[in-house]
């Protein structure tokens, strides 16, 4: 069986470390984000839709609030998701056998994220402007060179975990044949 070297120890323990605490943060700071109505509302809107009310409904602010948590929750499971990856390597195997099925599960969490995003982008814009008169309400449909990085990526993790899955298996049974 292959044994990591003390760097790659190191750096996996110091990854799973940094991503369990991003996780945690990313959830931490959504909250005290919302926590300041007229920040969140900043943050949603981004000041870059003139037309939009300055000021929100109590409803509104749920709906948004509730809304935005899909995609900071799914973040922070992909942080998650990394953070067991990395501890795969904790007992000092070169290619543990999970190591493959949890960076497939990071992959499709991103996935998931990626399809999302553009998702909620659309349904706060309609939260926002839905008091707005008659002819002033405000569909916004958009996708984001993120969003195609995302969709890109998440395959990328996918097709990687895939292989290293695969490879794991293919070195037990050479392992057992010998």
């Amino acid at each position: 069986m292959e044994q990591v070297s003390p760097k790659i120890l190191r750096l996996s323990r110091w990854m799973a470390r940094f991503a369990a605490a991003v996780a945690i943060l990313s959830v931490i700071g959504y909250g005290m984000v919302w926590a300041n109505p007229m920040l969140a509302y900043r943050v949603v809107t981004q000041d870059s839709f003139p037309d939009l009310p300055t000021t929100l409904t109590a409803n509104q602010n749920i709906l948004l609030f509730l809304t935005g948590a899909v995609p900071t929750l799914l973040f922070a499971a992909v942080l998650w998701a990394a953070k067991r990856f990395f501890d795969c390597y904790r007992d000092g195997q070169l290619f543990p056998h999970a190591a493959g099925t949890r960076l497939k599960a990071i992959g499709r969490l991103c996935l998931i994220l990626a399809v999302v995003n553009p998702i909620v982008r659309t349904i706060s814009m309609l939260v926002i402007s839905w008091l707005n008169p008659p002819g002033q309400k405000q569909l916004v449909l958009s996708l984001s060179s993120t969003d195609g990085f995302l969709l890109v990526f998440s395959g990328l993790l996918y097709m990687i975990g895939t292989i290293l899955a695969e490879a794991v298996q293919v070195a037990e049974d050479n392992r057992m044949i010998v």
